[in-house]
């Protein structure tokens, strides 16, 4: 199985890894795919296992219009793209995807202007094989991948935190003016807990704090 050799933590996300020895502060490991691939380049966000025993994630670039993909890969290391983006459907996706209960992979996308600059966003939902599709269309960036909550429903942070349930209807839950969310959990409690990073004017400074939501509605 391909080559043998001393991986870096922070390189890690350049393929599925057969770790041995974790305990070590350096470990030998076996790459079992390498980027670029055909069709896909530069791997954004961490790959998730699915029910299929697959792992899945984003590329940033590649795909037919170098707006990035969507991929698939056995243990083994065989890869897949099951979906290209293509600009209107997202473009340079940079979060890793989720796998909701009903089986579906879900994540977020930014849009760009004509100049290459994020304008808004899109929320995704793909089946395993790739049967695509735009769920919601959002005014704000993406800041964080979905986290799926106890009661079932994504949530996730443009401008706003938000709750969106699997068929894209979307629930404002909290602004955050002149800051971003940076970490979002599902707690056991059944609330949401995360991190949110405030832009100081003048100074340019930033301030953390944490946050709670709770998933019960009005």
């Amino acid at each position: 199985m391909g080559s043998r050799e001393l991986v870096a933590p922070w390189m890690w996300l350049a393929g599925v890894l057969s770790v041995s020895n974790p305990a070590r502060a350096q470990v030998v490991a076996d790459i079992v795919h390498a980027f670029p691939a055909p069709g896909a380049v530069a791997p954004q966000g961490s790959l998730i296992r699915a029910s299929d025993g697959n792992f899945y994630g984003v590329t940033r670039r590649g795909g037919f219009d170098d707006c990035g993909t969507i991929f698939g890969m056995t243990p083994a290391g065989s890869t897949a793209v099951i979906h290209h983006f293509s600009g209107p459907d997202g473009c340079h996706p940079g979060f890793a995807l989720v796998q909701a209960h009903d089986g579906a992979l879900y994540g977020m996308a930014p849009i760009l202007d004509e100049f290459g600059q994020v304008r808004a966003g899109v929320a995704f939902r793909t089946t395993l094989d790739g049967g695509f599709a735009v769920i919601h269309t959002f005014t704000g960036a993406p800041q964080i991948p979905l986290v799926e909550g106890a009661d079932g429903n994504l949530y996730g942070a443009v401008t706003t935190l938000f709750r969106m349930d699997l068929s894209g209807q979307v629930d404002n839950l909290q602004e955050f003016p002149g800051g971003a969310v940076t970490t979002l959990m599902a707690a056991p409690d059944g609330n949401m807990y995360g991190v949110r990073a405030a832009y100081m004017p003048g100074d340019g400074s930033i301030t953390y704090s944490l946050f709670a939501a709770s998933r019960r509605r009005g």
